[in-house]
């Protein structure tokens, strides 16, 4: 699975054009109040990545590398709780 980062580009003013090759499959469940799809996920990545700058200087960014990811915080969007969040793995 890849996930396109493009429109997050372009909401910076960056133009993109790489994508996600390693995704991981993480879901996650509020103990609290039930939900299973919307979380504020905070997360740390190290990454290298290969910008090319056109003639004009604008950026594009035509591969990206992950090399180092944790994820720091998971709260809930409906109750706002982090402690009653468990992760379900492997989930597509």
């Amino acid at each position: 699975m890849k996930l396109k980062y493009v429109a997050d580009c372009r909401q910076k003013g960056i133009a993109c054009s790489a994508s996600l090759d390693s995704v991981s499959m993480t879901r996650y469940r509020c103990k609290a109040c039930g939900n299973v799809t919307r979380f504020d996920v905070t997360v740390s990545k190290k990454t290298k990545s290969f910008y090319h700058f056109s003639i004009g200087g604008d950026l594009r960014i035509e591969s990206e590398e992950v090399l180092e990811e944790t994820v720091d915080e998971v709260s809930c969007r409906w109750c706002g709780h982090s402690k009653s969040i468990e992760r379900i793995e492997g989930l597509e």
